[in-house]
């Protein structure tokens, strides 16, 4: 005879059978949605569908490019500080906004 704790640790065939079509749904939904796919560029199915893919690739290359040069040019400002107090035995790095 099964104890207390078997039963309630037993799966309830019906009850997952019942909600079966609901959690394939959400499922579906966001795999299409939701989900980045490395094998389309890492943009959602939906994004591919609608056509949105180049705009969104386009997009992010864009501010990629920015981001590096943005970085750039913060990097060589920090070099130019430390080089002006050159003079002081340790160099103390700031981040400037």
């Amino acid at each position: 005879m099964p104890t207390d704790i078997e039963r309630r640790n037993k799966p309830d065939p019906l009850r997952n059978a019942l909600a079966a079509p609901g959690a394939i749904d959400r499922f579906v939904s966001y795999y299409n949605h939701q989900s980045y796919h490395e094998a389309l560029g890492n943009v959602t199915p939906v994004d591919v569908y609608h056509g949105r893919r180049d705009d969104i690739l386009a997009r992010r290359k864009k501010a990629k490019r920015k981001t590096l040069q943005a970085r750039k040019e913060y990097n060589r400002k920090l070099r130019e500080r430390v080089k002006g107090n050159s003079t002081s035995k340790s160099v103390h790095y700031q981040i400037v906004p």
